[in-house]
């Protein structure tokens, strides 16, 4: 029986099955996956027009065109954001019929023909097909697509940096208020022709906190009579 074994850590893990061909039944088990290969292993050519026929499709059920080799009117496909599955498509469509034509300049003997055009565009074309399967995947612990998790992990690290932040200026208010406010009074009238952003950055600096903290618990004594200012 195959072992389940994963590769990748966080949200690139994935999982493949390994065979054990030294044990028994081993030999039937290579037999049948040489058999299968044969069937269902494709050229490069064939497997990337594969590939283009399902992306057609699926612009096809969008009610959008194929492309072509014309840059991308985002108007057009980009209505969901760029990493929208029919953008997706498209790009990599855009790139597909690209590199077909490097090709057809390359058969034919054109001077057209740029190597460096063909790399980049095949290049491309990986990309997209590899951001279009990690957007279709699902992940086996929660059972939800790595967007959603990439979303869902961004809001619990945005909620905690400013959960820090709002400890940080509470307590930083709590301790040094009033001896920030008087040390920043003090060296605006030393030193008037300091900005608001360097009255921050030395009062950080004197005491132990970054500018950020400085700039949302103390007034700007360059505006008199002004409360927290920008």
């Amino acid at each position: 029986m195959p072992k389940k074994v994963k590769h990748g850590v966080g949200m690139m893990e994935r999982t493949r099955l390994r065979f054990d061909l030294t044990g028994d039944g081993g030999e039937a088990e290579w037999t049948a996956c040489i058999e299968h290969m044969k069937k269902t292993m494709v050229g490069p050519d064939e497997g990337r027009d594969r590939i283009a026929a399902g992306f057609q499709a699926i612009l096809t059920a969008c009610g959008l065109p194929d492309p072509g080799t014309a840059a991308l009117n985002d108007m057009v496909y980009g209505q969901q954001g760029e990493d929208s599955v029919q953008y997706i498509s498209a790009r990599w469509l855009m790139e597909y019929h690209r590199l077909n034509r490097e090709r057809d300049d390359l058969a034919s003997g054109s001077k057209a023909f740029d190597l460096q055009l063909m790399i980049m565009h095949a290049e491309e074309l990986g990309r997209q097909h590899e951001r279009f399967q990690w957007r279709q995947g699902i992940d086996e612990a929660t059972g939800k697509r790595p967007e959603e998790l990439a979303l869902s992990g961004r809001r619990q690290v945005k909620n905690g940096q400013d959960g820090n932040a709002m400890r940080t200026d509470n307590s930083f208010l709590a301790k040094n208020g009033n001896r920030a406010q008087k040390f920043v009074n003090e060296l605006h009238i030393r030193k008037p022709h300091l900005s608001w952003a360097d009255l921050q950055r030395k009062a950080a600096e004197n005491f132990g906190v970054s500018p950020i903290t400085i700039k949302r618990n103390l007034n700007n004594p360059k505006k008199a009579g002004s409360g927290r200012s920008e």
